[in-house]
Parts: C-alpha cells; structure tokens; sequence
C-alpha cells in the first residue's frame, strides 16, 4: 500500500518516453476529490529520529490537528480524505492470518473476508472517498481480485482473473486501482509479490458492472492500454480525476553533479494522462543536467506545482524551485525557492484548499534524519510555517479536519 497519495511505478523502458514528447486534448469524469473543500493535510508521521512509532493525523495550516487518529498500525492503513473511515490490511500476526479491515475513525473495526492462500497487495480509499479499493492475489492457483466495497452500505463487488500467462492485462500481471471514471476503472498493473516493477496503465471497461448486484464475477476482458510498462515513474491523480500527472526520466537529459545515495531514480520530465481519452501531454522538462522531484495538483486542477533545479552534488535537488504549469497550455511559472537551506530535502508536497504543505527532511550525521512539515499560503509558498516535526512524514492527500 503506498504511504503517500503518489503513485509509484517502477520497471523498465519502452515506449512511454517516445509518447511523452507528443501531444493532443481531453474531456471530463466521476468520483474525484475536491481538495477546496479538504483544505487539510493528511499525515503520517513518524516520531523520533530512529524511531518506529507512527500515527495518522489531519493537519490544518495552523496546526490545529484532533490528535492520533492511528496510533502505531500494525498494518498498512490509510484514513479516507472526508476524515471519516480508516482502513487496515496486511498480515496480522497475533492472528496469523492475512486481514483486510475497516472502521468509523470512532469505530469498531469491520472484516472483509480474505479468501485463504490471498494476500492483500494493495487498500485504499477512492479519491471522493466513498469506496475502497483493493487488490488480492494468490500463488496457488495463480489469481487476483480486484474488489469495489462501500463502507457505508457494505456492498461489495469483487472480479476475479488470471495472474498467469494469459492475464488479461499481460503475462503474470495484476493491478492496483487509481480511480473509476465513468464505466472505466483505470489500473496500474505490476508482477505480484515481485517489487520494483510497473507493467503499465490499463482501463477496465465496467460497463453495467459497477452498479451490478453484490457478488463476484470474472474480470472483464476489455481491457485498453494507456500507458507502457516503462520507467520509474512518480504520478498524482487530479482533483477531478481526469488527469495522471507523472515525473519521467528522459535519457537524452542525463543528470549532471548527482551523487546517488543507493538505489535511486532521478526525474526530468513532467507530463499528464487524460484518463478518458488517452492522450498524454508534455506539460514541463527540465533544464540541462537538471531534475525535477516532487509534483502535486492546485485544488482547482488546472496546475501542476512541481519542485526542480540543480542537484549540486548531492543525491537529491538542492535548494529547489517551485513552479507551476497549465494543464492545458503548457505555460511553466517559477512561484519561488522552497528553502534556501542546503541542507533540506524536500520529499513531498501537498496543495489543499488554499495551502501549500510540504516535508523538508535533514540528514543527520549519527545517522537518520529529521523530518519537518511546513505549511504556506499558496500564493506565497516561500513564507512557510513548521507544524509538526518527525524522523519521516507522509502525505496521503487532502483532507477534512474532524473532531475525534
């Protein structure tokens, strides 16, 4: 399960690189997220510099926050971006068995059965979080399911398919939702029980199945390709869910004074995918020996903030740059320097209502690191404010501040 909003594809090159630099238009969706009304930041914080304790929370632009809403999960969880539901999943070994649960933030905690010999590759909540998304998958016999629940009436679809050669979506592969827009639930597809791979962006055509009766049925053969198997790449998907922004690397733009701090990848490219017509769009690219290195949607959806500049030696960008693109002209705007400490890694940033929130970690020299977030308003992302420090924090996406 990613511990971030961002989707996270790794594998290798093919053609994606060559679509990138092209360019065409697109149309509209359902089920997405309106990140103006969540002005919040969820959060999962992790305290300590070597410490494992962690706990989810929602952060206001002043810190206001109602407490751990998570404390210290055994399991992968993640909190729904209305505040209201929290999911666990993974292997429980006080019961030694693989759970998939979910639960009222105040609640009691709800089983969704978990066929023997399945494990749970991925849970989370859609982006208008009224459904959960999840992924199972076995060895024997080699299958998965994609399941469909809603929390709040219990109804539950799930479609069963083939993980071997003849996957409908290549040999051996399976897939994580990103979003159900119209009858099409677009996918991410990966070799279970592998890491380190991204097989593509596929849509399912769900055609009269998504409001089918309860139950379970063979996952449709319909299948379209949007995007190859190709390299690492990092995505967002827009408030509105139409658009996948992804930072890509180009070949032709190798990184210049980079120093890699083990396995790594390093990104130059910025682009989109309409999820309802396919066309993918080139929206930025860095300069000369540069990288770009965090991404994330204005409320409104009509821009990319993305960080980018210079690695100076080091393994990440050195005192970056935000800017902003349109998604449908292009047109790249420089906003201001996230910090002007050299010493600060910006791993993350989160646009909700109208703040900017972002994560600047800190090496230390005993080993670990320090991990502060800040929030600023969005028009002035330079005059930021700490709210809560850690030795690592996440940002899952925008949220609604609730009273526990």
């Amino acid at each position: 399960m990613p511990k971030s909003r961002h989707i996270v594809f790794y594998g290798v090159i093919v053609a994606l690189l060559a679509a990138l630099w092209g360019s065409a238009s697109g149309v509209g969706t359902v089920g997405a997220q309106d990140s103006g009304e969540r002005p919040h930041a969820i959060a999962r914080v992790y305290e300590g510099p070597l410490s494992s304790e962690s706990y989810f929370t929602i952060f206001g632009p002043d810190g206001s926050n109602p407490g751990k809403l998570m404390a210290n999960p055994d399991q992968q969880g993640e909190l729904s971006g209305d505040g209201r539901w929290i999911v666990s999943a993974g292997f429980d070994p006080a019961r030694n068995a693989e759970t998939l649960e979910y639960r009222p933030v105040n609640g009691r905690p709800t089983a969704i059965p978990v066929d023997a010999g399945f494990s749970v590759l991925n849970a989370h909540f859609s982006p208008d979080a009224r459904m959960l998304f999840y992924t199972l998958a076995s060895l024997e016999p080699r299958q998965w399911i994609l399941g469909l629940f809603d929390p709040e009436t219990g109804r539950k679809i799930e479609f069963v398919g083939s993980s071997g050669d003849d996957s409908v979506l290549g040999p051996g592969l399976v897939a994580n939702a990103i979003s159900l827009v119209g009858e099409r639930m677009i996918l991410s597809a990966y070799l279970p029980f592998a890491g380190g791979n991204f097989g593509g962006i596929y849509a399912i055509n769900l055609t009269g199945l998504a409001a089918a009766a309860p139950g379970r049925y063979p996952l449709p053969t319909s299948v379209e390709q949007l995007l190859p198997a190709g390299p690492f790449i990092l995505a967002s998907l827009s408030p509105d869910g139409q658009w996948l922004a992804f930072l890509a690397f180009n070949e032709a733009n190798p990184p210049q004074n980079y120093s890699s701090f083990g396995p790594a990848a390093t990104f130059n490219a910025l682009g989109a995918l309409n999820l309802t017509t396919g066309e993918v769009r080139t929206l930025a690219q860095a300069g000369p020996g540069q990288g770009l290195e965090a991404l994330t949607w204005t409320p409104d959806g009509a821009n990319v903030l993305f960080t980018g500049g210079s690695y100076g030696g080091s393994y990440y960008i050195v005192t970056p740059n935000l800017y902003g693109v349109d998604i449908a002209t292009a047109t790249v705007v420089e906003r201001g320097q996230l910090t002007s400490n050299p010493a600060e890694v910006i791993t993350d940033i989160l646009a909700c209502g109208e703040t900017l929130y972002s994560v600047a970690n800190v090496d230390l020299a005993e080993g670990g690191r320090t991990a502060d977030l800040y929030a600023a308003p969005l028009d002035n992302p330079t005059a930021r404010t700490s709210l809560v420090s850690g030795s690592t924090i996440f940002l899952p996406g925008c949220g609604a501040l609730i009273t526990p």
